[in-house]
């Protein structure tokens, strides 16, 4: 019912469970499957939620296993148990088991596993087609994905010895033709790293020449002017280029900022979205700094100029929410909503619905406010 990779085939994992109970056996335990909370999908997913422990019985008793099976049981891995060895014949640990973990994918055409398995040393890289058959398999590889910086450094350092392709190659343990390939490759390299100097120098000088046609302008203008020649010297040039610009001219404000207007002005506003957030119908929003000043559209102001808005600061900080207090608001909005649907007041449920973990606190209100409402 699952791939190698662990990923469960869901459809007929459903078939499987609903074959074993019925409905009416799953609502007596309050594990119905229908409706928008599948909890029998997610049970056997990777995720941070948590399960009432009668739903994991229930699972354990379908697949006809234990508790200790649950946690004893060694999984059977297709490409066996960790450690697995480095094939990178250059690196100390060659054929070593050195390598803690493997990456499974599928193959796309026969849909059996791809293990990928990485040298945490040399960071020679190999897949590996599975599952294997036996023991022997584990020093079988089916493609390198990547040499690694110490191969490709250790082939540098043997081409300066005079070797020839195919002694390189047995000494490598590439093909002659990647051997080749990896030294043009590194032949290229050397020659890229030549030719960057001239175009650095040229590009200084139309830089200069820019700043002599057009004297007037900032550097900002000048930026407008030539994109790519800023562009290109401010990643490869960046200290040149700042020492040989226009210099930033320095902004004076004449007019003065009317706070206490300011403040009226920007109250007015807070005032209206802080009344709209807490008659929402919709899903309740947390009430902080940056929401607010969002919704305003003077985010900054209120992040860095709050303290010149006393009448505001005033009133937000009797009407911003903690992490508690938004909690608070969620769970009695759920609370009602589920009154108004006409469904039951089922405490986890709330707390799921409303987005919380399970905590002792809010079971307690739950209750206490259920217990006033009855």
């Amino acid at each position: 019912m699952a791939y190698y990779t662990g990923r469960v085939k869901q459809k007929v994992w459903r078939d499987y469970f609903l074959n074993i109970y019925s409905e009416e056996t799953l609502q007596l335990f309050h594990s119905s499957i229908k409706g928008e909370q599948d909890w029998l999908s997610l049970i056997v997913q990777k995720n941070r939620k948590s399960f009432h422990p009668i739903r994991h019985l229930l699972v354990m008793t379908a697949l006809d296993i234990t508790v200790e099976d649950v946690f004893n049981n060694e999984l059977n891995q297709p490409f066996g148990q960790p450690n697995y060895p480095c094939q990178n014949i250059v690196c100390d640990y060659f054929n070593v088991s050195i390598i803690e973990n493997v990456s499974i994918t599928l193959c796309g055409d026969t849909k059996k596993p791809i293990g990928t398995f990485s040298c945490p040393i040399c960071k020679f890289s190999y897949t590996r087609r599975g599952p294997d058959k036996s023991e022997d398999d584990k020093f079988r590889r089916t493609r390198v994905k990547s040499y690694g910086s110490l191969w490709e450094s250790k082939l540098h350092e043997f081409s300066q010895l005079g070797l020839g392709l195919r002694a390189l190659s047995r000494k490598m343990g590439a093909d002659p033709n990647t051997i080749k390939r990896y030294l043009n490759a590194d032949k290229e390299s050397s020659l890229n790293i030549e030719q960057k100097v001239n175009p650095v120098k040229e590009d200084r000088q139309i830089w200069l020449s820019l700043q002599w046609k057009h004297p007037q302008k900032s550097i900002k203008q000048l930026r407008e002017v030539e994109k790519a020649l800023y562009m290109r010297l401010y990643r490869n040039d960046k200290e040149w280029l700042k020492a040989n610009s226009p210099t930033p001219l320095k902004r004076t404000s004449t007019t003065r900022i009317n706070w206490n207007k300011r403040d009226e002005e920007v109250l007015k506003k807070v005032t209206q979205v802080v009344e709209n957030l807490l008659k929402q119908d919709s899903k309740p929003v947390r009430i902080t700094y940056s929401k607010v000043g969002y919704l305003i559209g003077k985010r900054a102001l209120l992040e860095k100029k709050l303290d010149k808005l006393p009448r505001t600061r005033f009133y937000l900080q009797d009407k911003i929410e903690t992490v508690e207090e938004f909690q608070k608001r969620r769970i009695l909005y759920t609370i009602k909503h589920f009154q108004k649907n006409g469904e039951e007041l089922i405490p986890w449920k709330i707390l799921r619905y409303s987005g919380i973990k399970d905590c002792a606190r809010w079971l307690e209100l739950i209750d206490s406010y259920t217990e006033l409402k009855h």
